[in-house]
């Protein structure tokens, strides 16, 4: 049995919530990951934070975009999935490298 899909307006209210929620929480990890680096010149803080920029600023930066222009699907998912493989590449180099 399919679901169905909300009214439009329940749609966006969701969306553009758990958005909001994931662009506050992904700069908090992303901003204390950098003041980490910035005070103790810990290279694997700042490999911690250019992973999760890679995983946030992308992710909105094609939904504004597709906002105002019409992107295939194709491109969208394409450019989420590599650098989405960059950021999890920064984050496994900072969790395993040596401080």
């Amino acid at each position: 049995m399919p679901l169905d899909s909300p009214d439009p307006l329940a749609e966006a209210i969701v969306f553009w919530t758990l958005g909001g929620a994931l662009f506050v929480l992904g700069s908090a990890i992303i901003l204390i990951a950098f003041r980490g680096y910035r005070r103790n010149q810990s290279k694997p803080m700042l490999f911690l934070a250019i992973g999760f920029t890679a995983i946030i600023l992308p992710e909105f930066g094609i939904v504004l975009v597709s906002m105002f222009v019409e992107l295939p699907e194709f491109w969208a998912i394409t450019a989420l999935q590599v650098t989405n493989v960059v950021a999890f590449a920064c984050i496994l180099y900072a969790i395993t490298m040596d401080a």
